[in-house]
């Protein structure tokens, strides 16, 4: 996460601090509790197993430091796809040369979200992604109007991350696709005109193309 904020879909949360004060909200809300909280073993008798002492009493900015301290350090799990190769195949090289020309633009190839100067050229993109852990994000800090509806946000929605995407179905702000065959169905483009909803564009990837794509996006 360190390396794709701003965070969620209406990207409002500029850094990890600030999100993980957000959770502690949400996680309190309409619970009578307040978010900045602490938690004792008198309340909660397991928290002496886990930490080996009678008394423990974890303080609230204790609780904070220890998300955000998880969160900076947790990492993909290896993608079994990416580590299966050690080259681009036909389909994957095809698939890259399509994203590149129709998806690049908005899941820009950057390891850090919100730093348009760390996007990685075309030419290295086998390197990164087949590295253990792929750290190019696909991912962009701007909002999109894809034609995915409603919109989290007068400006549309933030372009997410595209790491471990063949894990994340279903698809879109409002979950409307199953698989990445009826994302990649519904794409529409004229020039560099496109959108993930709208019929008004008349171009589409045709059947080969979208398994060229599949087989690319699934290393990522």
């Amino acid at each position: 996460l360190v390396n794709n904020k701003p965070y969620f879909s209406r990207a409002l949360d500029p850094d990890l601090t600030t999100m993980v004060n957000s959770e502690f909200r949400v996680a309190t809300s309409h619970s009578g509790l307040f978010p900045w909280f602490s938690l004792s073993a008198n309340d909660h008798p397991w928290l002496s197993v886990l930490f080996d002492e009678p008394n423990v009493e974890i303080d609230p900015e204790t609780l904070r430091r220890a998300m955000v301290y998880f969160f900076s350090n947790y990492h993909f799990p290896v993608n079994p796809y990416a580590q299966k190769t050690t080259a681009f195949g036909s389909k994957e090289t095809a698939g890259a040369k399509l994203f590149a020309e129709r998806c690049e633009g908005c899941h820009q190839s950057r390891l850090a979200a919100n730093d348009p100067a760390s996007r990685v050229s075309k030419q290295d993109w086998e390197h990164y992604v087949l590295e253990l852990q792929g750290p190019i994000v696909w991912g962009s800090d701007q909002y999109e109007r894809t034609g995915i509806e409603p919109y989290v946000h007068e400006k549309g929605a933030r372009v997410p991350s595209l790491r471990r995407l063949h894990q994340k179905y279903p698809y879109f702000t409002n979950g409307t696709a199953t698989s990445l065959n009826e994302v990649l169905s519904r794409f529409r483009w004229d020039g560099q005109t496109g959108s993930h909803f709208s019929t008004a564009p008349t171009q589409t990837f045709t059947p080969e193309e979208r398994a060229s794509l599949i087989a690319f996006l699934r290393l990522l």
